[in-house]
Protein backbone atom coordinates (compact mmCIF):
# COMPACT_ATOMS: atom_id res chain seq x y z
CA UNK A 1 0.00 0.00 0.00
CA UNK A 2 1.40 3.40 -0.72
CA UNK A 3 -0.41 6.84 0.91
CA UNK A 4 1.29 9.49 -0.92
CA UNK A 5 0.36 13.27 -0.04
CA UNK A 6 0.59 14.13 -4.49
CA UNK A 7 -1.75 12.38 -6.67
CA UNK A 8 -1.45 12.51 -10.72
CA UNK A 9 -4.45 12.00 -12.39
CA UNK A 10 -3.11 10.82 -14.94
CA UNK A 11 -0.42 10.86 -17.37
CA UNK A 12 -2.07 7.21 -18.54
CA UNK A 13 -5.71 8.52 -19.32
CA UNK A 14 -7.82 11.59 -19.41
CA UNK A 15 -9.74 10.99 -15.76
CA UNK A 16 -11.35 14.52 -15.36
CA UNK A 17 -12.93 13.90 -19.18
CA UNK A 18 -14.25 10.43 -18.81
CA UNK A 19 -13.82 9.09 -14.88
CA UNK A 20 -14.24 12.54 -12.93
CA UNK A 21 -17.75 11.30 -10.88
CA UNK A 22 -15.37 7.56 -10.54
CA UNK A 23 -12.21 10.14 -8.63
CA UNK A 24 -14.46 11.76 -6.72
CA UNK A 25 -16.44 8.41 -5.21
CA UNK A 26 -12.53 7.26 -4.85
CA UNK A 27 -11.62 10.14 -3.02
CA UNK A 28 -14.87 10.00 -0.71
CA UNK A 29 -13.94 6.22 -0.06
CA UNK A 30 -10.31 7.13 0.82
CA UNK A 31 -8.82 4.23 -1.55
CA UNK A 32 -8.22 3.56 -5.11
CA UNK A 33 -6.33 0.66 -7.15
CA UNK A 34 -4.42 0.63 -10.16
CA UNK A 35 -2.56 -1.93 -11.81
CA UNK A 36 1.18 -1.84 -12.04
CA UNK A 37 2.10 -1.21 -15.81
CA UNK A 38 4.95 -3.82 -15.63
CA UNK A 39 4.04 -6.60 -13.17
CA UNK A 40 0.55 -5.82 -13.70
CA UNK A 41 0.19 -6.63 -9.70
CA UNK A 42 -2.60 -4.15 -8.16
CA UNK A 43 -1.39 -1.25 -6.47
CA UNK A 44 -3.40 0.12 -3.66
CA UNK A 45 -3.18 3.79 -2.78
CA UNK A 46 -4.88 5.03 0.65
CA UNK A 47 -5.93 9.15 -0.64
CA UNK A 48 -6.77 9.81 2.78
CA UNK A 49 -3.24 11.60 3.35
CA UNK A 50 -3.56 12.99 -0.38
CA UNK A 51 -2.85 17.04 -0.39
CA UNK A 52 -2.34 17.95 -3.91
CA UNK A 53 -3.98 16.54 -7.01
CA UNK A 54 -2.32 17.25 -10.68
CA UNK A 55 -5.40 17.09 -13.01
CA UNK A 56 -3.75 16.15 -16.85
CA UNK A 57 -6.67 16.85 -19.21
CA UNK A 58 -8.51 18.22 -22.71
CA UNK A 59 -11.59 18.17 -21.06
CA UNK A 60 -12.11 19.28 -17.69
CA UNK A 61 -15.61 20.03 -17.91
CA UNK A 62 -17.14 17.15 -16.21
CA UNK A 63 -14.66 17.74 -13.40
CA UNK A 64 -16.31 21.31 -12.76
CA UNK A 65 -19.12 20.38 -10.57
CA UNK A 66 -16.65 18.17 -7.83
CA UNK A 67 -14.12 20.86 -7.37
CA UNK A 68 -16.11 22.57 -4.91
CA UNK A 69 -16.09 19.32 -2.46
CA UNK A 70 -12.67 19.23 -3.00
CA UNK A 71 -12.35 22.61 -1.97
CA UNK A 72 -14.37 21.76 0.99
CA UNK A 73 -11.96 18.53 1.93
CA UNK A 74 -9.10 21.30 1.78
CA UNK A 75 -7.28 19.24 -1.02
CA UNK A 76 -5.23 21.82 -3.42
CA UNK A 77 -5.63 20.98 -7.17
CA UNK A 78 -4.07 22.02 -10.11
CA UNK A 79 -4.37 21.33 -14.16
CA UNK A 80 -2.63 20.60 -17.16
CA UNK A 81 -4.95 21.32 -19.68
CA UNK A 82 -4.04 20.28 -23.00
CA UNK A 83 -5.11 22.37 -25.70
CA UNK A 84 -3.89 21.77 -29.56
CA UNK A 85 -5.00 23.61 -32.60
CA UNK A 86 -5.07 20.52 -34.50
CA UNK A 87 -8.92 20.55 -36.08
CA UNK A 88 -9.20 19.26 -39.32
CA UNK A 89 -5.50 17.40 -39.43
CA UNK A 90 -7.08 13.66 -38.05
CA UNK A 91 -4.80 14.38 -35.39
CA UNK A 92 -7.05 14.75 -32.73
CA UNK A 93 -10.93 13.27 -34.19
CA UNK A 94 -12.87 13.17 -31.40
CA UNK A 95 -12.04 16.22 -29.58
CA UNK A 96 -14.13 19.40 -29.69
CA UNK A 97 -13.28 22.32 -31.90
CA UNK A 98 -10.64 24.74 -30.41
CA UNK A 99 -12.57 27.53 -29.75
CA UNK A 100 -14.65 25.89 -27.64
CA UNK A 101 -12.01 24.33 -26.00
CA UNK A 102 -10.80 27.95 -25.56
CA UNK A 103 -13.79 28.73 -23.95
CA UNK A 104 -13.77 25.72 -21.60
CA UNK A 105 -9.95 26.85 -20.88
CA UNK A 106 -11.49 30.44 -19.84
CA UNK A 107 -13.94 29.05 -17.81
CA UNK A 108 -11.79 26.91 -15.43
CA UNK A 109 -9.61 29.83 -15.03
CA UNK A 110 -12.22 31.92 -14.22
CA UNK A 111 -13.28 29.60 -11.58
CA UNK A 112 -10.41 28.60 -10.01
CA UNK A 113 -7.35 30.94 -11.00
CA UNK A 114 -5.11 30.99 -13.32
CA UNK A 115 -1.59 30.12 -11.36
CA UNK A 116 -3.87 26.37 -11.53
CA UNK A 117 -4.02 26.34 -14.92
CA UNK A 118 -1.52 25.33 -17.07
CA UNK A 119 -1.35 26.00 -20.90
CA UNK A 120 0.22 22.52 -22.85
CA UNK A 121 0.58 23.01 -26.39
CA UNK A 122 1.64 19.17 -26.58
CA UNK A 123 3.16 17.68 -28.57
CA UNK A 124 3.97 20.51 -31.30
CA UNK A 125 3.91 17.95 -34.46
CA UNK A 126 4.79 17.96 -38.08
CA UNK A 127 1.55 16.15 -39.99
CA UNK A 128 0.59 15.22 -43.64
CA UNK A 129 3.26 18.18 -44.95
CA UNK A 130 2.57 20.46 -42.13
CA UNK A 131 4.65 23.39 -42.20
CA UNK A 132 6.53 24.83 -38.97
CA UNK A 133 5.85 28.43 -39.60
CA UNK A 134 1.99 27.04 -40.48
CA UNK A 135 2.61 25.12 -37.12
CA UNK A 136 3.48 28.15 -35.36
CA UNK A 137 0.60 30.27 -36.70
CA UNK A 138 -2.07 27.89 -35.00
CA UNK A 139 0.35 27.53 -31.56
CA UNK A 140 0.02 32.00 -31.47
CA UNK A 141 -3.38 32.09 -32.60
CA UNK A 142 -4.35 29.82 -29.51
CA UNK A 143 -2.07 31.28 -26.83
CA UNK A 144 -2.71 34.42 -27.77
CA UNK A 145 -6.20 33.56 -26.59
CA UNK A 146 -5.60 32.11 -23.50
CA UNK A 147 -2.60 34.03 -22.41
CA UNK A 148 -4.66 36.15 -19.53
CA UNK A 149 -5.72 32.92 -18.41
CA UNK A 150 -2.61 31.17 -17.06
CA UNK A 151 0.67 31.72 -15.85
CA UNK A 152 2.75 29.43 -17.55
CA UNK A 153 2.98 27.62 -21.10
CA UNK A 154 4.49 24.35 -21.76
CA UNK A 155 5.52 22.65 -25.05
CA UNK A 156 6.96 19.86 -26.69
CA UNK A 157 8.08 17.86 -29.84
CA UNK A 158 6.45 14.92 -30.81
CA UNK A 159 8.55 11.79 -29.72
CA UNK A 160 8.51 9.12 -32.61
CA UNK A 161 10.49 7.02 -30.89
CA UNK A 162 7.19 5.08 -28.31
CA UNK A 163 6.32 1.66 -30.31
CA UNK A 164 2.65 2.96 -29.62
CA UNK A 165 2.43 6.20 -31.37
CA UNK A 166 4.56 4.54 -34.69
CA UNK A 167 1.76 2.71 -34.70
CA UNK A 168 -1.20 4.52 -34.30
CA UNK A 169 -0.10 7.06 -36.60
CA UNK A 170 0.44 4.03 -39.44
CA UNK A 171 -2.96 2.99 -38.72
CA UNK A 172 -4.55 6.61 -39.27
CA UNK A 173 -2.45 6.94 -42.22
CA UNK A 174 -0.65 9.68 -40.78
CA UNK A 175 2.95 11.18 -41.93
CA UNK A 176 4.88 12.71 -39.52
CA UNK A 177 8.63 13.95 -39.74
CA UNK A 178 11.31 14.96 -36.87
CA UNK A 179 12.14 18.62 -36.28
CA UNK A 180 15.14 19.54 -37.34
CA UNK A 181 17.42 21.48 -34.76
CA UNK A 182 17.13 24.53 -36.64
CA UNK A 183 13.06 24.08 -36.76
CA UNK A 184 13.44 23.98 -32.53
CA UNK A 185 15.55 26.73 -32.31
CA UNK A 186 13.16 28.77 -34.63
CA UNK A 187 10.00 27.83 -32.30
CA UNK A 188 11.94 28.41 -28.88
CA UNK A 189 12.73 32.17 -30.22
CA UNK A 190 9.51 32.44 -31.23
CA UNK A 191 7.12 31.45 -28.12
CA UNK A 192 10.33 32.88 -25.66
CA UNK A 193 9.29 35.90 -27.18
CA UNK A 194 5.67 34.76 -26.99
CA UNK A 195 6.24 34.69 -23.50
CA UNK A 196 7.92 38.18 -22.51
CA UNK A 197 5.18 39.71 -24.29
CA UNK A 198 2.51 37.86 -22.52
CA UNK A 199 3.78 38.05 -18.99
CA UNK A 200 3.82 33.89 -19.19
CA UNK A 201 6.41 31.75 -17.97
CA UNK A 202 7.02 29.38 -21.04
CA UNK A 203 8.54 25.86 -20.77
CA UNK A 204 9.36 22.04 -22.67
CA UNK A 205 8.55 19.12 -21.06
CA UNK A 206 10.53 16.62 -21.12
CA UNK A 207 12.52 17.36 -23.70
CA UNK A 208 17.04 17.70 -24.66
CA UNK A 209 17.18 20.72 -26.22
CA UNK A 210 18.53 24.04 -24.00
CA UNK A 211 16.60 26.90 -24.79
CA UNK A 212 17.22 28.99 -22.03
CA UNK A 213 18.87 31.36 -24.00
CA UNK A 214 14.92 32.49 -24.75
CA UNK A 215 13.91 32.51 -21.64
CA UNK A 216 12.84 29.33 -21.88
CA UNK A 217 12.84 26.92 -18.82
CA UNK A 218 12.69 22.89 -18.65
CA UNK A 219 9.41 22.12 -16.89
CA UNK A 220 8.60 20.10 -13.66
CA UNK A 221 4.55 18.83 -14.63
CA UNK A 222 4.84 17.72 -10.97
CA UNK A 223 5.77 21.00 -10.00
CA UNK A 224 6.98 21.61 -6.61
CA UNK A 225 7.12 25.28 -6.77
CA UNK A 226 3.29 25.44 -7.68
CA UNK A 227 2.55 22.59 -5.11
CA UNK A 228 4.24 24.16 -2.37
CA UNK A 229 2.48 27.70 -3.23
CA UNK A 230 -0.98 25.82 -3.12
CA UNK A 231 -0.53 24.22 -0.04
CA UNK A 232 1.01 27.47 1.96
CA UNK A 233 4.55 25.52 2.51
CA UNK A 234 2.87 22.51 3.99
CA UNK A 235 6.46 21.78 5.67
CA UNK A 236 5.66 17.61 4.99
CA UNK A 237 4.54 18.45 1.68
CA UNK A 238 8.19 19.63 1.05
CA UNK A 239 9.69 16.81 2.56
CA UNK A 240 7.53 14.34 0.49
CA UNK A 241 8.52 16.06 -2.78
CA UNK A 242 12.35 15.54 -2.29
CA UNK A 243 11.65 11.85 -3.00
CA UNK A 244 12.51 10.15 -6.26
CA UNK A 245 9.71 10.53 -9.15
CA UNK A 246 10.07 7.42 -11.10
CA UNK A 247 9.88 9.08 -14.12
CA UNK A 248 12.25 9.03 -17.53
CA UNK A 249 15.74 10.46 -17.23
CA UNK A 250 14.63 13.54 -19.31
CA UNK A 251 11.33 14.29 -16.59
CA UNK A 252 11.66 17.27 -14.01
CA UNK A 253 8.58 16.09 -12.00
CA UNK A 254 8.54 16.36 -8.11
CA UNK A 255 7.39 12.70 -6.69
CA UNK A 256 3.47 11.68 -6.94
CA UNK A 257 1.54 8.74 -7.07
CA UNK A 258 0.12 8.14 -11.06
CA UNK A 259 -3.61 6.54 -10.14
CA UNK A 260 -4.27 6.15 -14.06
CA UNK A 261 -4.57 2.82 -16.21
CA UNK A 262 -3.11 2.98 -19.95
CA UNK A 263 -5.78 1.96 -22.39
CA UNK A 264 -8.90 3.92 -20.85
CA UNK A 265 -8.78 6.82 -22.64
CA UNK A 266 -10.78 7.39 -25.63
CA UNK A 267 -10.27 10.82 -27.24
CA UNK A 268 -8.74 8.87 -29.95
CA UNK A 269 -5.47 11.58 -30.80
CA UNK A 270 -3.01 9.81 -33.14
CA UNK A 271 0.06 10.49 -31.52
CA UNK A 272 -1.16 8.75 -28.03
CA UNK A 273 1.71 6.89 -26.32
CA UNK A 274 -0.91 5.84 -23.30
CA UNK A 275 -3.25 3.67 -25.54
CA UNK A 276 -2.32 0.82 -28.09
CA UNK A 277 -5.84 0.96 -29.60
CA UNK A 278 -9.23 3.21 -29.73
CA UNK A 279 -11.38 0.12 -29.61
CA UNK A 280 -9.51 -1.43 -26.78
CA UNK A 281 -9.62 1.91 -25.49
CA UNK A 282 -13.34 2.11 -25.73
CA UNK A 283 -13.74 -1.58 -24.81
CA UNK A 284 -12.50 -0.45 -21.69
CA UNK A 285 -14.32 2.44 -20.80
CA UNK A 286 -17.66 0.74 -22.06
CA UNK A 287 -16.44 -1.83 -19.25
CA UNK A 288 -16.17 1.42 -16.80
CA UNK A 289 -19.73 2.67 -17.69
CA UNK A 290 -21.25 -0.50 -17.27
CA UNK A 291 -19.66 -1.51 -13.82
CA UNK A 292 -19.08 1.98 -11.71
CA UNK A 293 -20.76 1.26 -8.35
CA UNK A 294 -18.30 0.34 -5.49
CA UNK A 295 -15.16 -0.05 -8.20
CA UNK A 296 -11.92 0.74 -6.72
CA UNK A 297 -9.89 0.65 -9.87
CA UNK A 298 -11.02 2.59 -13.72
Amino acid sequence: MTAPLVISASRRTDIPAFYADWFMSRMEAGFCEYPNPFSQKPVHVDLTKAKCIVFWTKNPVPMLKHLKRLDDMGIKYYFQYTLNNYDDTGLEPELKCVEERIRDFQLLSERIGKEKVIFRYDPLILANGMRCAYLMRRVLEVANKVCNYTEKMVFSFADLDYQKVKLNLERKAIEVREFHDYEMETIGELLGKFGREAGVRVATCSERIDLSKYGIEHNRCVDPELILRLTDNDEEVARYLMGNSGQRNLCGCAKSVDIGIYDTCVHNCAYCYATRSVELARANYEKHLSNQQNKSII
